[in-house]
């Protein structure tokens, strides 16, 4: 898993750019590990990520009330981020809609 450690220091999208998120995938791929991304990630963000094939894509203050990682969660952010994990699962042709159902 990649993650940002300090959310200060900005989003994953910021710290790293698509091609080194496909060669940490394809890295621990090549190792036989699972490959997740998290740091602060957005809706927006599963378009982005999800054709690069990781194994999880973990969120939390996207899925809270107001946004706040500290709140509590909120069903209808969850919803809409699984939609989306949902829709780019089957955009991408993925028979095995595994990483979509990790998100819910």
């Amino acid at each position: 898993m990649v993650d940002t450690a300090g959310k200060k220091s900005g989003r994953l999208t910021d710290c790293l750019n698509v091609n080194e998120l496909a060669a940490f995938i394809a890295r621990a791929r090549g190792r036989g590990l699972l490959a997740g991304l998290a740091g602060s990630l957005r809706a927006e963000d599963v378009p982005i990520l999800l054709p690069l094939g990781p194994d999880v894509l973990g969120f939390r203050g996207a899925l809270c009330v107001g946004s706040d990682r500290t709140a509590s969660m909120n069903g209808d952010k969850v919803r809409a981020i699984r939609q989306l994990m949902d829709a780019g699962a089957k955009a991408s042709g993925d028979k095995n809609d595994e990483t979509a159902s990790e998100a819910a």
